[in-house]
């Protein structure tokens, strides 16, 4: 009989209180209609203005669209990359965010 090992090791840099919040998570596919796009732009400027605390990869070019316009809010993020985070630097259009606490990397 096979056996299968979970090793539940997740890593974390940043401000992990952040996890504390409640958080709305976001994914959207690499195709997608042009209008459904116009909508997720106005769902990340009012989740933005409400400060809701928005998780997600962040892989697809909506995804990176979205976090654009939540990074000029205050709300916390939570963003976890494909790759591990352990050497990873912080992206230059991240970096204010990320000294304000706001910003928690998790993989």
């Amino acid at each position: 009989m096979n056996k299968i090992i979970v090793e539940e090791t997740i890593n974390y840099k940043g401000n992990e209180e952040i996890l504390k919040n409640y958080k709305l998570a976001f994914f959207c596919s690499q195709k997608c209609p042009g209008n459904i796009i116009l909508k997720t732009y106005e769902l990340a400027i009012e989740l933005r203005n409400k400060g809701i605390c928005v998780i997600s990869g962040f892989h697809t070019r909506v995804e990176q669209d979205f976090l654009h316009y939540l990074l000029k809010g205050k709300q916390p993020i939570i963003i976890c990359p494909a790759k591990g985070i352990l050497r990873m630097r912080i992206p230059q259009e991240h970096r204010e965010a990320f000294n304000n606490n706001r910003i928690l990397y998790a993989s």
